[in-house]
């Protein structure tokens, strides 16, 4: 009996031990885990960082939402609505979801704002691109033609834009507030961007000035 009351009493020992030996190894399992978070969002962050977004067409583009790659403060918005190639976009996915399964809190919240994907053609070679920039463009278009100063003394004064970049079929105005128009109008064409309104054939006109104020007068017209 007293034996086997022993050998109870080591084997309750025995198994205390045990349970208080296994105690730190989940700890430190568990801080091992939480350290490497900050590592592989940065890792992610990295790899956006170095990753190409060459394109030929709208249909190589993806749009994804990557927060757990906001390592570095203040780059939310950088890694909401990421456009990138869709092949690309699988492998960020990727190693954003494993960030996430693994418990890691993720540095940004994306809401769900919309993106469009496009790809910009441009001499070098096409990019991958939000689509809503070239809304942004005709809303600013529009804006600065409400704006326009008509004003001038001589038809060097005076400057044309062209039709579409904003919800209007071009004119005519000050040099000076045409110029931020002709700057939108250049980003236009870089993104290729889809014009805004379509508008009729008409004749060709030169920006002329005409008591004091900016108008379009025919090509054939001579100056006064």
């Amino acid at each position: 009996m007293t034996l086997l009351l022993v050998a109870l009493a080591s084997f309750a020992c025995e198994t205390r031990r045990a349970q208080t030996d296994a105690a730190p190894v989940a700890s430190a399992s568990a801080i091992a885990s939480a350290a490497s978070c900050p590592e592989g969002q940065r890792a992610l962050e990295q790899h956006v960082v170095t990753s190409g977004s060459t394109c030929t067409a709208d249909g190589d583009c993806s749009c994804i939402d990557l927060p757990q790659a906001a390592a570095t403060p203040g780059q939310k918005d950088r890694f909401c609505g990421l456009v990138v190639t869709k092949s690309q976009a699988a492998a960020l996915r990727e190693e954003n979801d494993r960030l996430a399964s693994a418990g890691c809190a993720p540095p940004a919240t994306c809401s769900a704002t919309p993106c469009e994907a496009m790809c910009v053609q441009l001499k070098g070679g096409g990019f991958c691109d939000r689509r809503t920039r070239c809304k942004e463009i005709t809303t600013q278009a529009d804006a600065l033609v409400k704006r326009l100063d008509l004003a001038c003394k001589r038809d060097a004064d005076c400057a044309g834009y062209p039709a579409g970049i904003g919800h209007d079929c071009g004119g005519v105005g000050n040099r000076a507030s045409v110029a931020p128009i002709l700057e939108l109008t250049r980003e236009f064409r870089e993104r290729s961007c889809a014009y805004a309104t379509d508008c009729a054939p008409r004749a060709a006109t030169r920006p002329v000035c005409r008591d004091g104020m900016c108008v379009q007068a025919p090509l054939d017209r001579g100056r006064d």
